[in-house]
């Protein structure tokens, strides 16, 4: 790997984000009319690789889902009147670039399909199979599962069967494997609020010791000024008294 290229970590970083979303706004067509999209995801994974991020295929599934589940939470805030538009741009800056990709999505039309071409020039929105000819865009949800793999019982075979319950096992695996990650996402929050609590109760004590500090440097400064004061009255009285001596000398 070269010295230039950015390292490989756990999260992304926001420009990283960034040009992912870039990338799976010019992929998204795809993605939606295509049944079986893994490619289209080796080739984001590509498109980053070029842009100096090592990220494969499976973690950029993975961060496009998570990214599109935070899009709908916040969506749902929003159209309850919970947060406003201007608040949810704050909160999350991803979330007007990811509408985009939303509202891209829901305007695609039929025509549109009709320009996106299969293998061999096979039109995507219809597809020849054994005999019986099927309308993808009917098959396909709008945006939920165009990140996901599906299939469909075209014909009673046995394979067929064996395809589906190998099917449904990845699925059941796509969840168990959510799960834990909400899982830990959950104890991640966690820790952070302890933190955040502890960090808190630190700047308290903090406060609290400044506090004390200033009253007892307080305390004391008024404690030499009052001292000062009495020496100050005792001088005078020492002045008044030599004055006194002084005029009665002078009688």
């Amino acid at each position: 790997m070269s010295s230039d290229r950015k390292k490989r970590s756990e999260n992304f970083s926001y420009e990283e984000t960034k040009s992912l979303i870039a990338i799976w706004k010019s992929k998204v067509i795809e993605l939606k009319s295509l049944k079986r999209n893994h490619h289209v995801f080796n080739i984001i994974s590509e498109e980053m690789h070029k842009l100096g991020y090592e990220r494969d295929s499976q973690i950029i599934h993975f961060k496009i889902n998570n990214l599109t589940q935070q899009y709908r939470k916040l969506q749902r805030k929003l159209q309850s009147g919970t947060i406003s538009h201007a608040d949810v741009s704050l909160l999350w800056p991803f979330f007007c670039p990811i509408e985009e990709i939303f509202n891209s999505v829901t305007h695609f039309s039929e025509s549109e399909q009709d320009k996106v071409l299969l293998p061999n020039n096979v039109p995507i929105h219809r597809i020849e199979t054994n005999n019986s000819t099927h309308d993808v865009h009917q098959s396909i949800p709008l945006f939920a599962d165009m990140t996901r793999d599906s299939e469909q019982d075209t014909i009673n075979d046995p394979k067929d069967s064996i395809r589906n319950e190998h099917g449904e096992h990845l699925a059941r695996m796509r969840l168990l494997s959510k799960a834990e990650n909400r899982q830990l996402l959950g104890l991640s929050r966690k820790r952070k609020r302890n933190l955040d609590i502890e960090d808190v109760l630190e700047s308290l004590l903090k406060i609290q010791q400044d506090f004390k500090l200033s009253v007892s440097k307080f305390q004391d400064d008024q404690m030499a000024a009052l001292n000062r004061l009495i020496e100050l009255q005792q001088e005078s009285n020492n002045m008044q008294n030599k004055l006194l001596k002084l005029l009665d000398k002078s009688v």
